[in-house]
């Protein structure tokens, strides 16, 4: 039997602090393989930055080892790793021409002048930038500076590009456009990008698997479906997308997985899955995406009355609302089209769920 492919990138129970007392990251361990997109995802100081920078060579960890190709890389130096860097704030040169700043790396690596601008244009090619070769970055739009930023990350053909929030700036249309020329790029070069944010909707478009990150540690890493769809935990759940989160209490223990449970806002009892063994009385708390909130015909099956309290317009869809207490209301959507114009705050609709679609966690 062959034995299994080593990873590109492995972190194994990588430690780093910066007082000698608080980890921000904590007993890390990572794979990364080559030609993946793996996005780390997760809120403001949740590790995800400082793990990016330790691979990169920015930091160095306070514990444990990185490998990157099968070989230790703690102790080689940022610019011997060979890696492509694509920041927020786009570090160009703000003194060189667009062509210059994607130079500029080819010149520190030797390349010969002649393969210099023949690389050159083709990455801007590549990045459909190419009339845009002599002009400043100063002259260039928001979208059109990140497009920059991208080709010389790649210009010279890196080991791994590594990219730290590089949409953060621009505005949600051109947030967008990046997200699918950023996967593009991915697929046409084959490279091995590792990309962080805290925007879950980048993450689910753009990742081969994501690793959501908080308090130092993986809370779970798998593929955008399994992330959305199959939650390990409340902190992923409840930041992978909206979910309604509904407090109660188990009151009844069924096969694979199934539990009923009474829903203290509304005072009825619906089924949910727990990956965890529960017990009858344990409070806890049962989660819901929206879209799988359907709204169905008074007498049917599994479903129950709850008052219209609040209609969102958005548009394609109509946001309904639910419940009085606004930190555990139940929301749905309903195609504008269809019914969303039907229901106004004060009626009175039969809600329902597929049981496999909502889950359980510990409050």
């Amino acid at each position: 039997m062959s034995s299994p492919v080593e990873p590109y990138v492995m972190f194994r129970n990588v430690d780093k602090s910066y007082d000698g007392k608080t980890n921000v990251v904590d007993g890390l361990d990572l794979d990364i393989a080559k030609g993946e997109f793996l996005t780390l995802l997760g809120p403001s100081g949740s590790g995800k930055t400082t793990t990016l920078m330790m691979l990169a060579g920015f930091e160095a960890p306070s514990a444990g080892t990185i490998q990157f190709d099968g070989k230790p890389i703690t102790s080689v130096p940022t610019y011997k790793r060979d890696f492509g860097m694509v920041f927020q704030n786009y570090a160009l040169f703000p003194h060189m021409t667009v062509a210059e700043n994607l130079a500029f790396p080819l010149r520190m690596r030797h390349v010969p002048k002649p393969d210099i601008t023949a690389k050159v244009r083709k990455t801007l090619d590549i990045v459909q930038l190419g009339h845009l070769a002599d002009r400043k970055p100063g002259q260039l739009s928001g979208g059109q500076a990140q497009r920059v930023a991208l080709a010389r990350s790649i210009v010279f053909d890196p080991k791994m590009v590594l990219m730290d929030e590089p949409l953060g700036a621009l505005d949600k249309q051109l947030r967008e456009q990046m997200q699918l020329e950023i996967k593009r790029l991915h697929h046409e070069l084959d490279i091995t990008m590792l990309y962080v944010t805290h925007d879950q909707t980048e993450a689910l478009t753009m990742s081969d698997r994501i690793a959501v990150f908080s308090d130092g540690k993986i809370q779970q890493i798998g593929t955008p479906t399994q992330m959305y769809g199959a939650p390990e935990n409340k902190f992923v759940a409840s930041f992978m997308g909206e979910n309604n989160c509904l407090d109660g209490k188990i009151t009844k223990l069924g096969d694979k997985g199934l539990v009923s449970v009474h829903l203290t806002e509304f005072g009825v009892e619906m089924c949910a899955i727990s990956t965890r063994e529960r017990h009858i009385g344990d409070p806890v708390k049962l989660m819901v995406r929206p879209e799988r909130v359907r709204l169905v015909e008074e007498g049917s099956a599994d479903a129950f009355p709850a008052k219209v309290t609040d209609t969102i317009y958005y548009g394609d869809h109509v946001r309904l609302v639910f419940g009085a207490n606004p930190e555990s209301a139940l929301t749905t959507r309903v195609a504008h089209e269809t019914q969303g114009g039907q229901w106004v705050p004060g009626d009175t609709v039969m809600l329902s769920w597929d049981p496999r679609a909502a889950i359980v966690f510990r409050p």
